[in-house]
């Protein structure tokens, strides 16, 4: 969300494929939740940057997927990618050519 707000992103569509998340986001009450804060500062990128939240399965979007198992094992708080990383090459010609994967797969 801060990456959409720096880059100006105004009504981009965020699609996150956990609905716990969502209901978190869209909800009102979670003043009692650990992550409050950040819950709090998505839900004020989202109203700032008119922002679109919707649910996507993990199969539906393999690239981001791809992308956030890379991040899992950087030290680095942000990575930007000016190439696209070898392991979400494929991925993205396959989502371009509109290949579907059935669940589970």
């Amino acid at each position: 969300m801060l990456l959409i707000k720096e880059k100006s992103w105004v009504g981009a569509t965020v699609e996150v494929d956990s609905s716990n998340v969502i209901d978190l986001i869209k909800g009102e009450n979670h003043e009692d939740h650990p992550q409050r804060i950040l819950i709090r500062d998505c839900k004020k990128i989202i109203e700032e940057m008119d922002l679109q939240v919707s649910h996507t399965l993990r199969e539906g979007n393999r690239c981001a997927d791809a992308m956030a198992k890379l991040g899992v094992n950087q030290m680095q708080r942000l990575e930007v990618f000016h190439h696209v990383p070898s392991v979400v090459k494929s991925l993205l010609e396959a989502d371009s050519m509109g290949v579907c994967y059935p669940r589970g797969s």
